[in-house]
């Protein structure tokens, strides 16, 4: 009766000591460029900035809020922070691997500044998506993904259709 023990006893030793080892925590691994990353949004907080992006950082987004290099990365949050100082950037879902994450965020704010547009008064809360990427512990780039056109009306913004000329009206394409 022991003999079947000990060889059972055995099989586990070795199945735990073959076990894969454990992955890498992505997200330990991104935590400090990310948290000084978000803190600059929501707190405005630009002081741990330098430590986490990289000096050739690049922001690509819609509604002109896009960053060449750091400084340009630091005018787009002064200038988004002085247009809504309420603001809030919620990161509802992440997701991590090697070099990038990806992240599912809510923005809320009032836009009673003048900083990147003129104040309207009126409160916006918008839901987008970013992927980031990073080099060397720090965040080389951002592509970020939410309904401009959305936001915009938010904030009582319209669209104006193009004038219409003779020649591009239906009548006249069709005579």
């Amino acid at each position: 009766m022991t003999k079947p023990l000990l060889v059972v006893g055995v099989a586990l030793l070795i199945l735990a000591g073959c076990a894969a080892p454990a992955p890498p925590d992505y997200a330990a691994q991104a935590k400090p460029a990310l948290d000084a990353f978000m803190a600059r949004w929501s707190a405005g907080n630009l002081d741990g900035l330098d430590a986490a992006i990289a000096p050739n950082f690049q922001r690509h987004s819609p509604g002109g809020f896009v960053a060449d290099g750091l400084p340009a990365s630091k005018k787009v949050v002064t200038d988004l922070r002085t247009s809504f100082p309420d603001v809030k950037v919620v990161l509802e879902e992440s997701d991590f691997m090697k070099d990038m994450s990806f992240h599912l965020w809510t923005f809320t704010g009032t836009n009673t500044g003048p900083g990147a547009m003129p104040p309207t008064g009126k409160s916006a809360k918008v839901s987008g998506t970013t992927r980031i990427r990073y080099q060397d512990g720090k965040i080389i780039d951002e592509l970020v993904y939410f309904d401009a056109l959305d936001f915009q009306q938010q904030l009582g913004f319209t669209l104006t259709p193009p004038a219409s000329t003779p020649a591009s009206t239906p009548a006249a394409a069709s005579t």
